[in-house]
């Protein structure tokens, strides 16, 4: 019915979601560049409309740093307010034009503290097939804020440190240093796509080191540099999604990363939502570099550090161990929370396990989505998981209160010693 009406009105069939951004550039808002990476990166898309309002002077300082950033600087009326009460009819006028023509969508409105947009983020929500987002640097915002929007965007004031530069090279004919900006679209030197085996993961993983480079580099400015290099090499699809695809991965560029390649590349969060189902922040906006050579060689010392490390002795898979379950994948996944210790806490172990979750940006949190995740019924139980996998590799010592998992090999070792 709602199809023939609009044929019979000539209104448009529904198109994909709009993204539009208004900015308060009086009102505090976050720095333009790190505003607008956040934003893409949250709405996994390019920007339809950016306009930042204000009173400004001619060519100020903030005027270009908006600019460059990729927004239009709207000059306020002289008098009180009139920047915020023109962003909020401009993105009244906008939202409902578009719901009208049956297009949905987000609408990222970013400022400081100020309550009197909680009207305009309200109005938002309310319209069908639109969410407002309350964009902010501001980390405990007032809660009618909160409350008014469909969700809430944080975003640093400014990145966070970079590491050193790696003090060894991990791929042959590094990159020269570059320094980071928000539009940044060259790509360093990397690999010919001739030279790639696109069967192989592992070249996935050459050519991704080869585009970050040494230093970090945001997800849009990751994502140009990937474009940068398809157009260079003559490939017809482009974008992070058509790289992926290329060697049979599915999901974003972050999940391909943090879960097949998290051994060379790190991943920092610098921006977050917050959950509407949980209220807890979840990273939206990650920065990528190349870890030190040093920090990869501890990760895969691990596996020499502890005799259950080693293939050749990993235990027998039970009969017990359901179907789905990936056995080594499982130990790979608690080892790598190790760190490397010979004896931990269950509790500690599962708190290791959350703070994975919130890096790598897991919708849930806890034991019983990792559990899920590897297979296991939710209410498995992790203790029971680790016993099942492990076997006789560990040893449960303490009550049930104050339980503590020891490696069999490493305190025979220590027996040994003691004698």
């Amino acid at each position: 019915m709602q199809g023939l009406l609009r044929r019979l009105f000539g209104i448009p069939e529904r198109t994909s979601q709009t993204h539009l951004l208004f900015v308060d550039g009086e009102n505090s808002p976050p720095p333009p560049d790190l505003l607008v990476d956040a934003v893409t990166s949250h709405a996994n898309s390019e920007l339809d409309l950016s306009l930042a309002y204000g009173k400004w002077w001619p060519n100020a300082n903030n005027t270009k740093e908006f600019r460059e950033a990729g927004m239009e600087c709207i000059q306020a009326d002289e008098g009180s307010n009139n920047a915020d009460i023109m962003l909020s009819l401009r993105a009244q006028k906008e939202v409902s034009e578009r719901a009208m023509l049956g297009q949905g969508g987000v609408a990222y409105v970013a400022f400081g503290t100020d309550k009197g947009f909680s009207h305009l983020l309200k109005a938002i929500k309310t319209t069908k097939g639109w969410k407002s987002v309350y964009v902010t640097s501001f980390e405990d915002p007032p809660s009618i804020l909160v409350r008014s929007a469909s969700e809430v965007l944080y975003v640093h004031k400014s990145p966070p440190p970079k590491k050193a530069p790696p003090a060894k090279k991990p791929v042959k004919s590094p990159p020269p240093k570059k320094s980071r900006g928000p539009k940044q679209e060259t790509e360093p030197n990397a690999l010919d796509w001739s030279e790639l085996d696109t069967s192989n993961k592992d070249d996935l993983e050459k050519l991704l080191i080869s585009l970050i480079g040494e230093g970090s580099v945001n997800v849009a400015a990751l994502g140009n540099r990937i474009i940068a290099y398809q157009k260079n090499n003559g490939l017809q699809d482009t974008g992070s999604k058509a790289l992926l695809k290329e060697f049979g991965l599915t999901g974003s560029l972050n999940q391909v990363i943090t879960r097949e390649f998290s051994e060379k590349i790190s991943a920092e969060a610098t921006s977050f939502r917050t959950s509407p189902t949980t209220g807890k922040n979840v990273p939206t906006s990650f920065e990528y570099s190349v870890k030190r050579t040093e920090d990869i060689l501890t990760a895969q010392s691990l596996a020499t550090k502890t005799k259950h490390l080693e293939v050749n002795q990993l235990p027998t898979r039970p009969d017990s161990l359901p179907i789905d379950v990936d056995q080594v994948k499982f130990i790979n996944a608690i080892v790598a929370l190790l760190s490397g210790d010979d004896e931990i806490s269950v509790m500690v172990i599962g708190n290791r396990i959350r703070k994975m979750q919130e890096v790598n940006g897991w919708e849930e949190l806890g034991t019983r989505s990792f559990l899920q995740h590897h297979g296991f019924s939710r209410n498995f139980g992790l203790l029971n998981a680790l016993k099942l996998c492990f076997g006789n590799q560990i040893e449960i010592e303490g009550n049930i209160n104050a339980q503590r998992i020891q490696f069999a090999g490493k305190k025979n070792e220590q027996s040994l010693e003691e004698e």
